[in-house]
């Protein structure tokens, strides 16, 4: 072990190389978020018996207006 956590790593340098390469490779990135990459969620409202369609339960809740701690 090392001290300040760097999980013994103290000193290590990447090749003028391997930044090239690293560039290279993610130069295209683009990080995925949450709602990029969910499904859709379905909902049967009990109220007016009609299937409510949404990104996620809170989205749900807030399209039927009920707390998302009662949708399961």
């Amino acid at each position: 072990m090392t001290p300040g956590g760097d999980c013994g790593r103290l000193g290590f340098k990447h090749s003028e190389e391997t930044i090239l390469k690293l560039r290279e490779a993610h130069k295209n990135y683009k990080p995925k978020r949450a709602f990029d990459v969910s499904k859709k969620t379905y909902g049967y409202d009990l109220l007016t018996k009609t299937i409510v369609e949404g990104e996620s339960i809170a989205d749900i809740s807030h399209k039927t207006g009920v707390d998302y701690r009662s949708i399961g």
